[in-house]
């Protein structure tokens, strides 16, 4: 009995190391991942931030009032006179002769 109760501790011993050392590398891992996820979850808050400035300043470049002040200073004037170059009748107007 001697014998057997040797192995079953040796056994049982080398099983407990090697589920102590499973548990160190799985805890480890975690940290790490947890790490990189808050790292991620930072780029994630800039790049938003960034996006919604990109998204402000793109409204206010295409505003009607920029528009007019960068065609301004391109040459464009305001017209003098508009003339309109519709007809009475449509291009396509059906004959009433029958």
């Amino acid at each position: 009995m001697n014998i057997k109760t040797n192995k079953l501790f040796l056994i049982l011993s080398f099983l407990i190391v090697f589920l102590v050392l499973v548990q160190l590398f799985l805890s480890n891992s975690l940290i790490t991942d947890g790490s990189k996820l808050e790292e991620l979850q930072v780029q994630i808050d800039n790049l938003e931030e960034e996006n919604n400035h990109l998204k402000s300043q793109a409204a206010s470049l295409f505003s009607l009032s920029k528009l007019n002040e960068t065609a301004e200073k391109k040459g464009f004037t305001q017209p003098s006179k508009i003339v309109n170059l519709s007809s009475k009748l449509p291009v396509a107007a059906r004959s009433t002769e029958d």
